[in-house]
């Protein structure tokens, strides 16, 4: 009767219940590893910047010390 009616909605509820805390978990994961990568693209963008500035300063240097070689 009622009862049995109030218990399996009880336990629907519950495997709910229990389904949302899982997503919500995964969601808090999901934006951790968000924001580790943000960070990591962050530093590999700030490092790939200071490489392209370091070859240029030594292509420089290299076309300087290939001219004073000609001379």
């Amino acid at each position: 009767g009622d009862t049995d009616t109030l218990g399996r909605v009880q336990d629907q509820l519950g495997a709910v219940q229990n389904v949302m805390r899982q997503n919500v978990d995964q969601m808090l994961t999901n934006i951790e590893h968000a924001q580790t990568l943000e960070t990591s693209s962050a530093e590999l963008s700030s490092n790939a910047r200071a490489f392209q500035s370091a070859g240029r300063r030594v292509r420089k240097q290299m076309w300087w010390q290939n001219l004073k070689m000609k001379l």
